[in-house]
């Protein structure tokens, strides 16, 4: 059952798409995903400055980027990192046009 407060479903999000990539590690979409849960709950749920999400961020786009590199799903992980870890708007919005 999915908790319905902000952060219990993040917190669940990111359990859910752990478990997906420890069950299946060639699952790119998934390390994608994870990508972007990890920048929204580090960035954005909670705006503060966390080591272990931001280096969870940056491996799971790796190993998407290694997997699927041509995958919808890599582009917009690479657009979150441009714009949320790296701080260039600019260069994220290019990335997808």
């Amino acid at each position: 059952m999915m908790d319905n407060t902000r952060a219990g479903s993040y917190q669940e999000k990111l359990a859910l798409l752990e478990k997906a990539v420890a069950l299946d590690p060639e699952f790119a979409e998934a390390w994608a995903l994870l990508t972007v849960e990890c920048i929204y709950t580090w960035k954005i749920l909670f705006y503060r400055n966390d080591s272990t999400l931001q280096a969870r961020a940056r491996y799971a786009y790796q190993k998407a980027l290694e997997l699927g590199p041509d995958l919808a799903h890599t582009a917009y992980a690479r657009h979150a990192l441009l714009k949320y870890d790296e701080d260039d708007y600019e260069a994220a919005i290019a990335y997808l046009l």
